[in-house]
């Protein structure tokens, strides 16, 4: 009896994880039927790919010079990316953007948010500069993870970058600590360090085959903030205050 459940344990375990990937991918594939259906639906009329019973209306409103560059935050403010102020910006709306865009611009083995990425900063970076760690990526919740190539061929988005994230820091870095020089933020010398640390830990885990180096305690964070919510920022933000 004992050898029967053992081998009928074995063939489960070797079954669930089969039954988790075929689910994963029949996900995918209707993600995919739906994804052609849309664009099918799209390109009907009169082959214009962008043109549907509103479409023609919010072109124009695109189109509107006064327009160009604005986005909405998921709380609807209106966020001027020609010139950031404090007033658009929100810790709430960093939060929820940060928690769904990927690190690496998504090329991991799993789904690795940048908000879990902040939160490993923010327990590695030294007493009184947490909060830099907490913060040190927040203006990727208004322009994305920009790739280290991508800003290698156009070094002017690290310049647009840093100076976004100072009107970020200047409005939520209570206790002054990162460098904000001339209106530009500035990496500390720890920042730089743990993010580096980060950087190469991260890589091991979440993309081997492109190298990285093994670090264990990288590795535990990882796995405790992997999963981590717009809500664990927030109170992990208000712990450092």
């Amino acid at each position: 009896m004992d050898n029967r459940r053992s081998k009928e344990d074995g063939q489960r375990d070797r079954t669930e994880p089969q039954l988790r990937y075929q689910n994963v991918v029949s996900a995918q594939q209707q993600a995919q039927q739906t994804c052609k259906a849309t664009l099918h639906r799209l390109v009907r009329t009169e082959g214009n790919p962008v043109r549907g019973r509103s479409g023609t209306r919010r072109l124009a409103e695109r189109s509107n010079k006064e327009e160009a560059g604005v986005m909405r935050s998921i709380s609807n403010k209106r966020v001027d990316l020609k010139n950031v102020t404090k007033d658009m910006v929100n810790i709430g709306d960093i939060a929820h953007a940060l928690a769904y865009i990927n690190r690496f611009n998504g090329h991991t083995q799993y789904p690795y948010s940048v908000l879990a990425h902040s939160m490993c900063a923010s327990v590695l970076m030294p007493e009184g500069k947490k909060m830099e760690g907490l913060l040190h990526d927040a203006a990727e919740a208004y322009i994305g993870d920009i790739t280290t190539p991508v800003k290698e061929l156009f070094p002017e988005v690290c310049t647009y970058e840093d100076t976004l994230l100072a009107v970020i820091l200047e409005e939520y870095d209570i206790n002054n600590e990162a460098n904000i020089v001339n209106g530009s933020y500035k990496k500390s010398p720890a920042m730089l360090t743990v993010d580096r640390r980060l950087g190469n830990g991260e890589h091991y885990v979440l993309r081997p085959e492109c190298g990285g180096t093994h670090d264990s305690r990288v590795a535990e964070l990882m796995e405790t903030y992997r999963h981590a919510t717009p809500e664990d920022f927030l109170r992990r933000y208000e712990e450092l205050l």
